[in-house]
């Protein structure tokens, strides 16, 4: 999945000059070889140490979009109004529900560069995206909690 991720990037950095992408990732031998494979050369593209919580905050404060392979986001996303494009293998239909400004896209290379292409080139579209609120939020009082814990045990 990463290697498409990592195509998609290459093709929009290649067609957009302005966007500047910056991948928090543990970069690790494997991950360094398939970067330098399918990214050298991009000056557009910088790779960082996974942040810290708060690192984390006042970065996605900051991001103009977020693409992930995790929904961890989604409540900060919504908050900020910032499209989140939530790449994962998972079926969209399986997700169901409403996710906010977050788009769960599978993990197909022409969908994501499609969906960047769209959020880069319509302004109408990123605000429709980015305004969505999410619906499906569970609230739970103090007492479910501790009995959902308690009823692992």
């Amino acid at each position: 999945m990463l290697k498409k991720i990592f195509q998609g990037l290459k093709q929009i950095t290649d067609i957009h000059k302005e966007v500047i992408v910056v991948i928090p990732i543990k970069l690790t031998a494997t991950i360094m070889e398939l970067a330098n494979e399918i990214l050298k050369g991009q000056q557009q593209i910088y790779f960082v140490q996974p942040f810290h919580i708060l690192e984390k905050q006042q970065f996605v404060n900051r991001a103009w979009l977020i693409i992930t392979d995790s929904s961890d986001c989604l409540e900060v996303a919504e908050a900020l109004h910032t499209p989140v494009l939530v790449v994962q293998e998972t079926s969209v239909k399986a997700m169901g529900g409403s996710h906010g400004p977050s788009v769960f896209i599978g993990s197909s290379k022409i969908q994501i560069i499609d969906w960047l292409t769209r959020l880069l080139t319509e302004a109408a579209f990123y605000e429709k995206i980015a305004v969505r609120k999410l619906v499906s939020k569970e609230k739970y009082t103090t007492d479910q909690i501790i009995q959902s814990f308690a009823s692992k045990e």
